[in-house]
């Protein structure tokens, strides 16, 4: 049990690397993160190890992992990953999103704190309502937990920005 499990969790690492690098290279498919090595995935790396003169397995074996991982590093390095959602408002100084605010920056959160969950399986189920409800406030004062950061329960900028950057590396989101 615990090697499929092992397993699953080393296949969805494998498709969150070939998914960040598919976002910035249309040559590699976009792949669903679910842990499953089916097609979309084989096709993922046999697209990369055709990119990079890697051996045509469809097979991450540990020179295509490597350089996979080589690729998705340097990238991560070179984006910010805040700069990718840069929704939050910088004015007023100390703005926060809190219980019963309604806004479509909630339901920006709500989704990001849905999407986590693949990495964050504490987070608790999160609807996206639009609403800051109590579920929210429960998750947002989990991730501030698991990430040092001040536990309020509410969104400031340090944590929308933790959000965003945990989310742009994460890339789970849904479509493909």
């Amino acid at each position: 049990m615990a090697d499929n499990h092992n397993e699953r969790e080393a296949i969805s690492k494998l498709q969150k690397y070939l998914r960040r690098l598919s976002q910035f290279d249309n040559d590699i498919r976009l792949v669903p993160i679910d842990g499953i090595y089916e097609e979309d995935t084989r096709l993922a790396v046999l697209e990369f190890q055709q990119k990079y003169g890697l051996p045509l397995t469809g097979v991450a074996d540990r020179a295509t992992w490597n350089m996979i991982f080589d690729k998705y590093s340097a990238l991560t390095e070179e984006k910010n990953p805040t700069d990718m959602l840069s929704l939050f408002p910088l004015n007023p100084s100390g703005y926060e999103l809190q219980a019963g605010d309604t806004q479509f920056l909630v339901d920006a959160v709500q989704f990001i704190l849905d999407e986590l969950k693949i990495d964050y399986d504490t987070l608790g189920d999160v609807k996206r309502t639009g609403t800051y409800d109590t579920a929210t406030e429960n998750a947002v004062r989990e991730f501030q937990r698991i990430n040092s950061l001040n536990i309020t329960g509410k969104v400031n900028k340090s944590t929308w920005d933790a959000l965003a950057t945990h989310y742009s590396t994460s890339l789970t989101d849904h479509r493909h």
